[in-house]
């Protein structure tokens, strides 16, 4: 508390008698008057100029009372206020607490009144101060938990929902395969009726769009299966600019930049961008980017209705142990930057929070609500973080941050293309529970010249497997199976024979189990729903690879005639 001698006081009075009283007598007992105000708002102003120490305040004035008044200084510029009134009463001492007053003070008062008074407001200020602060607080830690709590409620959403849709994604995309690979053996007729060729052709497109569907649900729970590669960026968002301009309204000016430098070292001397042309490399599935930035680009067109100008731009960003983070989780280390930008309507504050939510739209009713969703649910499961930042009538910025990689590694072989490789009726052993699809991947592969073995579950797998053992080349195989699923059947198989190589078809993620089932005799995966030259294709590399593993024997593969 400040010395006696050092208190300078406020007088708020609007009766001049009784304030120049007041005035008096405050000098009798030390104090400093510093000023002197005639009503409410002049007392307010005056605490905002002239910070004094105390404030002996008239419970009754113009324009504004006393209270008011104190309630308005302790909001704004929080002071210790001794109120004054003619008379008193329980409602009038409640209102004046409640408003801020630390005492309460009856007219006229007696000198040694009023300095206690004023003694006794200055300390009760600061216990009051120390409960506004702690109130203060609490508030926040109360407002966070909140938000944590509906964070962790949403996530809880999400998951059960991405859960429920990988389910039905598994389900419907087996249907999709038996679809899609029916229409591409009949197209494979000769001399096929043109009317009949035209609805095969229409049946697969629609077939493959409905495949789409499902992706876009398998990318936003991230339980897509990813066919990662090292991809520069550079070269690689000159096609997606071109597939833009073919995609977007006309309206829509693209403007694509890059500032990268040739490699993601950290820089000689701090950190931040480079300038210097070269390349970005990161480890991508270049399908599943570009369909990221391409819902980026749609999401930007839908918020340019009459036509505006996207901006692509790319750069680097090193980011040391001690810098400030562009977006909460990062980490330290080199990262590929893409921001998509656009000149449109901006993202209301209301709509903000749940624009990556499933569903979740403020353009046409009949829009999914997907793109966006699907957008952060391909880069979360590439390692990535996608950041947001809009103002209403200026534009959004979505930038997508991508690990880089510091230097090119061995290129995956280019795809094959030209005509499907045939098999040298090697057998293939498929398990497949959907009895749909199992009977469409048995025709496909009788098409491509293999002979098939079947089996609608593991346990059967397994018997079929140990009584042809010598004659089974490969074995392809659902990774969700009952009874004996996918895992368990390869851990099955290499105890039975350590040779035996598999082909996973599926449409979960590589990566939640990779390392397993390579050590396993996983030799190559297969993406749910499959057409048959992505089966034939698939095949062909696998009994390559197998025939190199070691020498031929019985019905075991061969070295393979040039196709």
């Amino acid at each position: 508390m400040r010395d006696q001698g050092n208190i300078r006081v406020l007088v708020a009075e609007d009766d001049y008698l009784v304030g120049e009283t007041i005035k008096e007598m405050l000098k009798e007992v030390g104090f400093t008057v510093i000023g002197k105000a005639l009503d409410g708002l002049e007392a307010v102003e005056m605490t905002r100029s002239i910070h004094p120490d105390v404030i002996l305040m008239d419970i009754e004035m113009p324009n504004i009372g006393g209270i008011e008044a104190t309630r308005r200084i302790y909001e704004t510029h929080p002071t210790p206020v001794v109120m004054l009134t003619a008379y008193e009463t329980e409602e009038l001492v409640e209102l004046a607490g409640a408003a801020g007053a630390g005492a309460y003070l009856i007219k006229p008062p007696e000198a040694h009144e009023l300095k206690r008074s004023i003694m006794i407001a200055m300390a009760r200020f600061d216990d009051m101060m120390a409960l506004r602060e702690s109130n203060r607080r609490l508030d926040e830690t109360l407002t966070e938990l909140q938000a944590t709590q509906e964070q962790v409620i949403k996530q809880e959403r999400l998951a059960a929902v991405g859960q429920m849709a990988a389910g039905i994604a598994h389900q419907f995309n087996n249907i999709m395969t038996s679809i899609i690979l029916g229409a591409d053996m009949v197209l494979r007729t000769p001399d096929l009726p043109p009317r009949v060729r035209e609805q095969l052709l229409i049946t697969r497109r629609e077939g493959h769009r409905a495949a789409d569907l499902t992706q876009q649900i398998l990318d936003f729970s991230r339980r897509a299966m990813l066919r990662q590669e090292d991809l520069d960026l550079v070269s690689f968002l000159e096609g997606v600019r071109g597939l833009l301009v073919r995609e977007l309204s006309p309206d829509i000016r693209i403007h694509l930049t890059r500032d990268v430098q040739g490699a993601a070292s950290p820089p000689p001397t701090g950190t931040g961008r480079k300038g210097t042309a070269g390349k970005a490399l990161v480890n991508a599935d270049p399908d599943r980017l570009q369909q990221a930035i391409v819902n980026l680009a749609l999401n930007a067109q839908d918020a340019m209705p009459e036509g505006g100008d996207l901006y692509l731009k790319l750069t680097h960003l090193h980011l040391g142990p001690e810098d400030p983070l562009p977006v909460p989780d990062i980490e330290p280390g080199a990262w590929a930057c893409l921001a998509v930008s656009d000149t449109g309507t901006g993202i209301p504050p209301d709509a903000l929070p749940h624009i990556f939510e499933p569903f979740f739209t403020t353009r046409a009713p009949l829009r999914k609500g997907l793109g966006l969703p699907q957008a952060y649910g391909i880069i979360k499961q590439h390692g990535g973080h996608l950041d947001v930042r809009t103002e209403m009538g200026e534009g959004t910025s979505l930038t997508i941050y991508l690990p880089a990689l510091p230097e090119p590694r061995a290129a995956s072989p280019p795809p094959a293309t030209g005509a499907l490789p045939e098999g040298n009726g090697e057998t293939i052993l498929v398990m497949e529970s959907n009895p749909g699809t199992l009977k469409a991947l048995a025709h496909s592969l009788q098409m491509l010249n293999y002979r098939v073995l079947t089996a609608p579950d593991g346990r059967e797998a397994l018997a079929i497997f140990q009584q042809h053992r010598d004659d089974v080349a490969l074995i392809l195989s659902d990774l969700v199976m009952p009874e004996i699923g996918g895992m368990a059947l390869c851990q099955a198989l290499q105890k039975l024979d350590p040779n035996a190589r598999v082909v996973i078809l599926t449409d979960y993620p590589k990566e939640t189990q990779e390392e397993e089932l390579d050590a396993l005799g996983v030799v190559d995966w297969l993406k749910k729903p499959a057409s048959l030259e992505q089966l034939a294709h698939t095949l062909a590399r696998a009994l390559d690879a197998r025939s190199l593993d070691r020498p031929s024997e019985g019905g075991r593969p061969r070295e393979r005639d040039a196709q």
